[in-house]
């Protein structure tokens, strides 16, 4: 390091010999420059530097003096501007200890052409074991280690202290090779030739990092007694790296809490070692926090891995810390902050080197975020970069590749979640043909069965599933939310409470816990509609209706107690205002094959009179349901029947058959006896066809037939045709407006056209166009509300008429 100064010193002490007199004698020539050169020596740079800058204000520095200069910006730190000027001068101009310390420079700011560029001309000009050795670890810096070891085989020395620099640089150079094996076998054998050597010490330790060893390294670093803190700092992270691999091992092999000994050592060890890192290890300290993001996401503390993360200046974190505070932003449902970091980690790595998981997540963010379109796109490219075969390099085969069949699976689901049920049942079958006993496969198909609406085929994949893989835990969250669908809340309570003992700190665990526990509440049900505006037939005159019920908690599982109001008003051009008013209460049966009611009413409009009902419906699969229900003291009465006190019964029967989420069919009949004398029978059918599914529009088609027949009343101050039919088509458009994780906004147009025909009147149009807006809050709530306008013959003439109606769902 010094004898650029000493070069500088022996070439005043030659030019004294020749010069004349000058006034003020040169720089090199002053007692002060040469007291100021042995401070540097000493330690102390600044007065030499600060010499040597005025100096250089006056002319360029050349000769011995910029080689001091040079050499003293790096001692002091300045190390950038020292390269910078040394890239203005001819490198043949400065000694080849000032080219050799520049070269060292070079390589620690990693500008590695630079530094062989370097180190050729120092070895050209001064032929020594030290620069061969920073020649050969530059070349193995830039990447070629083959040119490097030819360096270092053509420097052997007899010299120890030679041969010692030689073996050195060999370790460094083998230790950064693909040569792992072959590294290991040389340090070994170096390390016995020159014991506690630190150089040779500090590079077998880096080795066993590379080899996945930090524990092995941490023992070899205690037992060489190496004072380097830097490096046992790095090894205490990477052997909490390590056990964050391990861990994540652990937890997909381990039952309970045992799947955490691993993570929750590493998250001890990872607040201590942050706690010792001196404010000065940035890069450190970076990667403890990186390292302590990670381990708080694997153990499913995603709120404390945000609250970290948040808490932290506007550092740069490493791409894989970015995606681990990605996926808890996504469990905590704030996938718009999640795509943010997910996109910005990819962006940062090579598209080779991004795990699989990160570009699955940012799948499942642009989801969840209602991003449906980026959703798809960036599935087809993950699609696209996953080949079937790929090339595996240290076999020189081709294999099978084993992120194609979850890439494919992820495929299958996304295209479910986008409403293309049919297409990924194909998906899926075609993928259970190939592996008919994959859990993950299964699994999923059970998944789809609950999208499609078919609970008791799901239950009865994931329960086959379970016989096969008893620890398969997405096996039990899937048939626990299969026995809720399906109201089997018995079974249900035993798999929820086998869920959370097998991951209760997964997000689909925590989603089915919130699923339970709003199934087992409370529940307000309210239904009203106003009309506003009509002057003829059923729509007649601004009539308003609201029914309410509320249920209360389920008890012994399958029953709930309800009480249940209902008040109509109407008022007419033609007749005084008429109302409807009763209360009531009943219990409400479910389970996986029945469901049922009963209630007493009693009237509250002054009429004070007893009424109830009683239903039952039995569903002894996913396609078949019958249904039977009876009402004394009917609502169903016109309310214009009311001004004559007209009451009664009703009676109906329906038959449902659900071929899938695609197609379903229905027919009921119905009928009404009233006090008045009067009869109402009614048959209706009706079939749901759905024509398209996309990620955000799907459109249905509803044929549906009516016919009735009333009894001649000429009292009757309600409509009562004789007989009447219709036939009619809807096309119904659903639109997803808006999602945000499990909160969707999805808004409908019907429109509906029919044929109506009424005996004595002949046929006529009738239309319908509605319009309305859902809002959903997973399984706690949904809000549905809409405006209607219509026309229908009444009595041979058509009556146009308006309504805004209100549905509300909500789990108290």
């Amino acid at each position: 390091m010094s004898s650029p100064l000493r070069y500088g010193l022996a070439a005043g002490f030659l030019f004294t010999l020749g010069a004349y007199a000058h006034a003020e004698p040169p720089l090199w020539k002053q007692p002060a420059y040469s007291n100021a050169i042995q401070a540097a020596r000493g330690g102390k740079p600044q007065a030499a530097l600060d010499m040597l800058e005025a100096e250089q204000r006056k002319a360029p520095l050349t000769g011995p003096l910029l080689d001091d200069y040079l050499t003293l910006l790096g001692w002091v730190g300045r190390k950038d501007e020292a390269l910078q000027k040394a890239h203005a001068v001819d490198p043949a101009t400065l000694s080849a200890d000032t080219l050799a310390q520049l070269g060292r420079i070079a390589r620690d700011k990693r500008d590695y052409p630079y530094a062989v560029t370097l180190y050729r001309q120092a070895l050209a000009k001064s032929p020594s074991a030290d620069h061969s050795a920073g020649l050969a670890m530059a070349l193995s810096d830039s990447g070629d280690s083959t040119a490097a070891l030819s360096v270092l085989d053509a420097a052997q020395s007899e010299a120890p202290k030679d041969q010692l620099g030689l073996t050195r640089a060999r370790a460094y150079i083998l230790a950064h090779s693909p040569n792992l094996t072959g590294a290991l076998a040389y340090l070994q054998s170096s390390r016995e030739r020159f014991p506690n050597d630190p150089d040779l010490e500090r590079s077998y330790t880096e080795l066993l990092l590379r080899l996945g060893a930090p524990q092995s390294a941490s023992d070899s670093l205690k037992q060489s007694r190496l004072l380097d803190q830097d490096l046992n700092n790095q090894v205490e992270l990477d052997r909490i790296a390590y056990a964050s691999r391990w861990g994540d091992a652990e937890e997909r092999t381990e039952q309970g809490e045992a799947r955490y000994r691993t993570i929750d050592k590493a998250l001890i060890d990872s607040k201590v070692i942050k706690s010792q890192l001196p404010e000065s290890a940035a890069r450190q300290r970076m990667t403890a926090l990186a390292d302590r993001l990670v381990l708080l996401q694997q153990r499913n503390r995603s709120r404390e891995a945000i609250k970290l993360y948040e808490s932290q200046p506007e550092d740069k974190l490493p791409a894989y810390a970015e995606a681990a505070v990605a996926d808890a932003y996504l469990k905590e449902q704030q996938p718009k902050r999640a795509i943010q970091l997910y996109e910005h980690a990819l962006a940062n790595t090579p598209p080779k080197d991004a795990p699989l998981d990160w570009r699955l997540g940012l799948v499942n963010a642009y989801e969840d975020a209602g991003q449906t379109g980026n959703a798809e796109r960036a599935m087809a490219q993950l699609k696209a970069d996953t080949p079937r075969i790929r090339y595996d390099a240290p076999s020189r085969q081709n294999r099978y590749n084993p992120d194609y069949g979850q890439v494919m699976q992820a495929d299958a689901m996304l295209q479910a979640h986008h409403n293309r049920t049919a297409l990924a049942q194909q998906k899926l079958d075609g993928m259970l043909d190939e592996a008919p006993y994959n859990p993950e496969l299964r699994s999923n198909r059970g998944a789809l069965a609950l999208l499609r609406g078919q609970p008791r085929e799901a239950a009865g994949i994931y329960t086959r599933v379970l016989v096969d893989e008893p620890d398969y835990t997405d096996a039990k969250i899937g048939l626990a939310s299969a026995q809720i669908e399906s109201d089997q809340f018995a079974a249900a309570e035993k798999s929820v409470a086998a869920a959370n003992a097998a991951a209760p700190e997964r997000q689909s665990t925590q989603q089915l816990n919130q699923e339970w526990y709003w199934q087992n509440r409370p529940e307000l049900v309210v239904d009203s509609g106003k009309d506003l505006s009509g002057a003829r037939g059923t729509g007649q005159s601004n009539e308003w209706n609201v029914e309410a019920r509320l249920y209360s908690a389920p008890f012994d599982y399958n029953w709930r107690i309800f009480v249940r109001t209902y008040d109509g008003r109407a008022s007419f051009d033609d007749a005084p205002d008429a109302r409807r008013d009763t209360a009531g209460a009943g219990v409400n049966y479910r389970s996986a094959n029945w469901t049922g009611e009963a209630a007493i009413t009693q009237s509250t409009d002054g009429t004070d009179r007893v009424g109830g009902f009683i239903a039952a419906n039995w569903t002894p699969n996913d396609k078949l349901s019958v249904g039977l229900r009876h009402e004394e003291d009917t609502d169903a009465i016109p309310i214009k029947g009311r001004l004559s006190d007209v009451h009664g019964r009703n009676t109906s029967a329906e038959l449902g058959y659900r071929v899938d989420d695609i197609r379903q069919f229905m027919a009921a009949v119905n009928t009404i006896s009233m006090s008045d004398g009067n009869r109402r029978d009614a048959l209706t059918a009706n079939w749901t066809e759905r024509w398209y599914s996309g990620p955000t529009y799907r459109i249905d088609t509803i044929l549906s037939a009516y016919a009735s027949q009333n009894r001649d009343i000429p009292s009757a101050l309600y409509f009562n045709p004789q007989r009447d039919n219709e036939i009619g088509l809807t096309a119904l458009q659903d639109w997803l407006l808006w999602r945000n994780s499990t909160t969707t906004l999805h808004h409908r147009l019907g429109l509906y056209l029919g044929n109506y025909y009424q005996q004595g009147f002949g046929s006529d149009t009738s239309w319908l166009a509605y319009y309305e807006q859902e809002w959903a809050w997973t399984s706690r709530a949904s809000l549905r509300y809409g405006f209607a306008r219509n026309s229908h013959p009444y009595d041979g003439v058509s009556d146009a008429g308006n309504r805004i109606y209100m549905n509300l769902d909500w789990r108290l």
